[in-house]
């Protein structure tokens, strides 16, 4: 496993097919910009979960809507307090 702890400006580049999970640590507000290429099935994930149609749904359902749009849940939540 590889982490990177990346500041305001920085890249970090993830070749699709791998899993992969981010966290803020620190105070304060935290930005990211992430893009696809090709975006696939990813834009209409995100206008679904923007029209709040995954709120309050069963983690099985979850999982399936995901796998509906390319990607999937993998490995434990993360909990960074341990990593600490």
């Amino acid at each position: 496993m590889t982490k990177y702890t990346v500041k305001a400006g920085d890249s970090v580049f993830g070749p699709r097919g791998v899993p992969h999970a981010f966290s803020k640590l620190g105070d304060g507000v935290g930005r990211m910009l992430t893009t696809f290429q090709p975006a696939g099935k990813m834009e209409e994930c995100f206008i679904a979960i923007s029209q709040g149609q995954m709120k309050g749904k069963p983690e099985a359902e979850q999982d399936a809507f995901r796998k509906q749009h390319g990607f999937e849940r993998v490995g434990p939540p993360i909990d960074i307090l341990k990593a600490l």
